[in-house]
């Protein structure tokens, strides 16, 4: 997906088209199971659900992911669920 953005001061900005004040630029959005954000969904991500498996995260989650991906309030068989239904998709920028 590609944004574009007019931005007020061109002079505050690098890599800006200068004719128009934009700047085209990718946003990446993870998909659902990719819950380390790493860009693919695999072991790791299982191995995240595991750490938190059936509320043992007290309702904290982690700042970098979401593991309670159902938003269910506790991390279950449905969120592997999740998981397995994008099972190995790897985003575009995900290189090994």
């Amino acid at each position: 997906m590609l944004f574009t953005v007019t931005v007020d001061d061109a002079n505050q900005v690098q890599d800006i088209d200068r004719e128009d004040n934009s700047l085209t630029f990718p946003v990446y959005f993870p998909l659902l199971g990719d819950v380390n954000l790493d860009g693919v969904i695999n072991m790791a991500d299982l191995a995240v659900l595991a750490e938190y498996w059936l509320g043992a995260y007290g309702g904290e989650l982690p700042w970098w992911g979401k593991p309670d991906l159902d938003d269910s309030g506790h991390v279950g068989f449905d969120d592997i669920a999740i998981i397995s239904e994008n099972w190995l998709w790897q985003a575009g920028w995900y290189s090994h």
